[in-house]
């Protein structure tokens, strides 16, 4: 599972070497200890991996966490809610999975595709001092 919040990224897979727990890794330093604040282990990292930080953490306190993020939610628009270094990152994972949607959408109903720099142009646009 990927788990996309604007306190950071994770990829969360069983533990194959730990039973009842899961594996959650993510790519950017911080990232699960902000997730995963009350978890006990040390995140480790490694530079020969696909996601250089990893912790194991009991399945229940995943779930338990995930529950508690869930009623969190202040919201209303979660690009928004995110800090300005995840918006580009974050984007660009809305696009493709956009491009998903509409491929999947019946061929009548189907709109024309916002291509990333327009989307991208339209979303920083509203940041910029000058406008």
């Amino acid at each position: 599972m990927w788990l996309f919040h604007p306190l950071g990224f994770c990829s969360v897979v069983i533990d194959r070497q730990r039973p009842g727990r899961l594996l959650c890794r993510a790519r950017v330093k911080g990232d699960l200890e902000r997730l995963f604040p009350k978890n006990e282990e040390r995140v480790t990292t490694s530079t020969d991996r696909d996601y250089r930080f990893r912790v194991s953490v009991p399945k229940e306190a995943v779930a338990a966490r995930l529950a508690e993020l869930a009623q969190l939610i202040n919201y209303d628009n979660f690009k928004e809610a995110c800090p300005a270094d995840r918006h580009a990152p974050y984007l660009r994972v809305w696009n493709v999975m956009y491009d998903l949607q509409l491929d999947r959408a019946p061929r009548r109903r189907r709109r024309r595709r916002i291509t990333y720099h327009e989307e991208a142009a339209a979303f920083f646009a509203q940041y910029e001092p000058w406008r």
